[in-house]
């Protein structure tokens, strides 16, 4: 995404919940949101309420060790999707464990400042053209830039944890705030959504702020990165590693802690992987058919006990076709989430667009960690 405001908000998600012990700490951080958006009447009226969900994620957390630099394998192509709101762009993908993809797209909201989110599920395996196809979507007006996807499949439907921005502006207090919410297909204003929100606990900043944060998460580990971009200066962002647990109790205990300047690099998308923080950066070519020598494709990883930067992996033809081309000539890395598999395997699923606005084509990758 080329606009300026892309930098400056960006992603997370949520875990496995349990205990019943724990459901009353999830229904105490039920509050209202400081400011909400009208009624809207393109709400969708039929859609039959879905409870929320109200029990907390068990955390499996063990103290951040020194981590050492990762090792990755080839990346492969694991899907390319093909939502029908072709001419918005890409924010955050995830695969759920049953197998299915979501993604959040962009689009212009009520007023200049504000963007309504697109949340899209994708079918599990491409059809005969080779595409994964679009199942439904949920749109939630003025929803923000679709940042901080995280969904947990459960009987009857899916959960999405992700920053919601309303009528609030980036740089606001409630500018991007993470909600959970009941994934339920159709054309929603935040407060119409089907079962309501439940609004998670804000911590302060640096400076001792409330202020915009975006999650993503590590499901299998109950753990969560928080990014609060420094709105004062602009100049840096500070990302805190935090158990899902004591996030949703709003305790302030951080697991980890670092401050990372911005731009260039610019920051695509973020995810925890044990002692490591994982950033997918690069910023888009504009179509020029190269890489932008300053600002390129490439995915950087941090150390949590340290702050350090400890490696960076360049992937200079990531998304190019059979002839060695972008579509369009055009690249944008979007949006990087964790896929743990079965057998203990981990990998980073890394999102890339290609093509210019109109013929788009959204490209999902599996990177498996060695």
């Amino acid at each position: 995404m080329a606009e300026p405001t892309r930098r400056v908000v960006l992603a997370g998600g949520a875990v496995a919940l349990a205990s019943a012990a724990a459901a009353a700490v999830a229904a105490a951080v039920l509050v209202p949101r400081a400011v909400r958006p009208a009624p809207s009447a393109t709400a969708d009226p039929t859609a039959s309420p879905t409870p929320i969900p109200t029990t907390t994620p068990t955390p499996t957390t063990t103290p951040v060790a020194q981590a050492p630099p990762a090792r990755f394998g080839e990346p492969v192509l694991l899907a390319s999707l093909a939502p029908r709101t072709s001419g918005a762009v890409m924010q955050q993908v995830e695969r759920v464990a049953t197998g299915e993809l979501f993604m959040t797209q962009s689009q212009s909201g009520s007023a200049a400042g504000l963007y309504t989110t697109v949340v899209t599920r994708c079918a599990a395996t491409p059809d005969g053209s080779g595409l994964n196809r679009e199942l439904d979507a949920m749109t939630v007006l003025d929803g923000g830039h679709g940042l901080g996807l995280h969904v947990e499949p459960r009987a009857g439907g899916h959960d999405v944890w992700m920053s919601l921005q309303g009528t609030a502006q980036q740089g606001d207090p409630d500018g991007g705030r993470l909600a959970r919410f009941a994934y339920t297909p159709g054309v929603h204003a935040i407060d119409r959504i089907p079962g309501g929100v439940t609004w998670l606990p804000q911590f302060p900043d640096r400076f001792g702020q409330v202020q915009e944060s975006i999650y993503t998460f590590d499901a299998a580990r109950g753990v969560a990165a928080e990014r609060m971009y420094d709105f004062r200066t602009g100049s840096d962002e500070q990302y805190t590693l935090r158990s899902v647990a004591d996030l949703v109790g709003g305790v302030d205990r951080p697991l980890g802690r670092m401050t990372v300047a911005v731009d260039p690099p610019t920051m695509q998308g973020f995810a925890p992987v044990d002692g490591s923080l994982f950033r997918w950066v690069g910023v888009a070519n504009g179509g020029s058919g190269a890489q932008v020598p300053g600002d390129p494709m490439a995915l950087e990883q941090f150390d949590w006990a340290t702050g350090d930067r400890i490696g960076v992996t360049p992937f200079p033809t990531l998304g190019q076709d059979a002839s060695g081309t972008w579509r369009d000539g055009a690249y944008e890395p979007e949006g990087c989430s964790v896929l743990r598999d079965p057998d203990g395997g981990v990998a980073l699923l890394l999102g890339v667009a290609v093509g210019t606005p109109g013929d788009h084509a959204w490209l999902a990758y599996r990177l498996p960690l060695l």
